[in-house]
């Protein structure tokens, strides 16, 4: 899952739900309950608020080391934070 979506002007992961779970939780529990294992993909400025809904293992902040910014980034940093543990 991308992190933040801003054509409206909020982030669209946080959007509240009847239910009273954020987007992202709801996206992220239908992964799981097909079996598909998903990490929530953010940028540093998110961490704050997806830490309430969400354990810092289930979250891959961008990587401010990389210089240029497009959707490679979110793909650059989960491949540094989970194929860089040994």
């Amino acid at each position: 899952m991308a992190g933040k979506v801003l054509e409206m002007g909020s982030d669209k992961g946080l959007f509240a739900s009847g239910t009273g779970k954020v987007w992202a939780e709801i996206l992220k529990g239908k992964f799981s309950h097909i079996s598909i294992s998903s990490i929530v993909s953010i940028n540093p400025g998110q961490s704050e608020h997806y830490l309430k809904y969400f354990q810092g293992d289930e979250l891959v902040v961008d990587n401010q080391s990389i210089t240029f910014k497009d959707r490679c980034l979110v793909y650059i940093s989960a491949h540094l934070k989970l194929c860089s543990s040994p």
